[in-house]
């Protein structure tokens, strides 16, 4: 019965343009993602404060430095962008690892284009 409810949770997001496309965006190929994450990590200064999820719309497919309310802060190369999590590939000191953010979680953002 849950996989039902998911399935018309993801069809019906899936139709949504302001969502984007969601068969495509579980765990996507990692064929955009470089090895490795810009070398320099940006200033907060020069960052942008995070309002919802629709403002990293401009981060979707790029690499967006990211600060947490919790106090950590990672490149994340951003590949969906949903209503309360934010995916795409952490890097962390092992490398790339896929995961979700919550959209509550986040303080403010930098998109490295």
């Amino acid at each position: 019965m849950t996989e039902n409810r998911n399935l018309t949770m993801c069809e019906s997001t899936r139709e949504n343009p302001l969502y984007g496309n969601i068969e495509n965006q579980i765990y996507p190929p990692m064929s955009n993602v470089s090895k490795l994450p810009p070398i320099y990590a940006p200033s907060e200064q020069n960052s942008h404060a995070f309002i919802g999820a629709n403002s990293m719309r401009s981060c979707l497919g790029n690499y967006a430095y990211v600060w947490l309310k919790s106090g950590e802060s990672f490149w994340l190369y951003v590949t969906y962008i949903g209503r309360q999590s934010i995916y795409g590939y952490k890097w962390t000191y092992f490398g790339w690892a896929y995961s979700a953010v919550n959209v509550f979680m986040i303080r403010r953002f930098f998109c490295a284009k």
